[in-house]
């Protein structure tokens, strides 16, 4: 049995991640998680955006184009 077509998941980083690991994990099947790093993480300590639409927008993102990453500006416009 395999994993559900929505799982989603979050792969929690301080220091971002590396070129090749981003290349590794784009090959392949389509990734069922994004990732967050601690600029994100100060972001949202900041009170720049909240949890609920950091997670909506990030799983939007890797619903609809595939995107494990995102600079944050990004998502402040909805």
């Amino acid at each position: 049995v395999g994993k559900s077509h929505v799982t989603r998941g979050v792969f929690l980083t301080v220091n971002g991640i590396s070129k090749p690991a981003l290349e590794a994990i784009d090959k392949g099947k389509q990734p069922t998680f994004f990732i967050m790093d601690g600029h994100d993480l100060m972001m949202l300590l900041e009170d720049n955006l909240s949890l609920i639409d950091f997670f909506r927008r990030r799983q939007r993102l890797l619903a609809e184009q595939g995107r494990i990453t995102a600079p944050f500006q990004e998502l402040l416009t909805p």
